[in-house]
């Protein structure tokens, strides 16, 4: 893993950008930029994060009746690699990459209101009964664009269209190619298994499959690095 790390920052040139981040409860990624010269030891050791950063909400406000804030002082907990490695943004900026997080305490016990450690204590109680979960998932999302009177409507290029229901239209899909192309090749890059895309009842918006594998953990990673890269792109 280290040594991807180091060839990825070799690349990389000067001054990359490294966000190191915990994906909270609503599924929004939470963390910090850390310089190129810390990446070896949040790889190895991890990072200082607050322990309730897995439950602000969603406009990322602390809650107020959380006991994982003022009852306990807002405590750090320790933000640890989750094998990942470091994961480049090749759809954001060739020189920017994410190094995906979970959060125990200070006793390296899991942080119960992490989203990776609930999943995984699911697993455990199907591994307890010799059961093993295939799982995957189906993302829908819009592609808009905010014009001059903030509105949000479907990008310029679905506009030839521009029917309120046009569900499973392959015009639309080819007035968004370029961006579907760059979707396949980012997610072919990272092991991220898309199958098939299509469009939805709305204008400008699609649905997207990922493929079942054997492990819910992976398959959630699968998930929340999917809906980065819809953004970045």
């Amino acid at each position: 893993m280290l040594k991807k790390a180091f060839e990825w920052i070799n690349e990389a040139g000067s001054n990359p950008v490294i966000m190191a981040a915990t994906c909270d409860l609503n599924g929004i990624w939470r963390g910090k930029r850390i310089p190129v010269t810390q990446v070896e030891k949040v790889l190895s050791e991890g990072i200082r994060i607050p322990i309730s950063a897995s439950c602000v909400d969603v406009w990322g406000a602390d809650l107020e009746d959380s006991p994982f804030l003022f009852e306990t002082g807002d405590s750090d907990g320790n933000g640890l690699s989750t094998g990942v490695g470091l994961l480049p943004d090749y759809a954001n900026e060739k020189n920017s990459a994410l190094i995906p997080l979970w959060i125990f305490d200070n006793q390296a016990v899991s942080s119960p209101i992490d989203p990776r450690h609930v999943l995984n204590g699911v697993i455990q109680k199907f591994k307890n009964l010799n059961l093993r979960p295939v799982v995957a998932f189906e993302l829908e999302f819009y592609l808009l664009e905010i014009q001059g009177d903030r509105q949000l409507n479907p990008l310029k290029d679905l506009n030839e269209s521009a029917l309120p229901t046009n569900v499973l239209s392959i015009t639309d899909l080819d007035s968004n190619k370029e961006f579907f192309n760059d979707l396949y090749r980012v997610c072919g890059e990272f092991g991220i298994p898309m199958e098939g895309v299509s469009s939805e009842n709305a204008a400008g918006q699609f649905e997207i499959n990922l493929k079942h594998v054997d492990n819910p953990l992976t398959a959630a990673d699968h998930a929340v690095f999917f809906k980065r890269f819809i953004k970045l792109i």
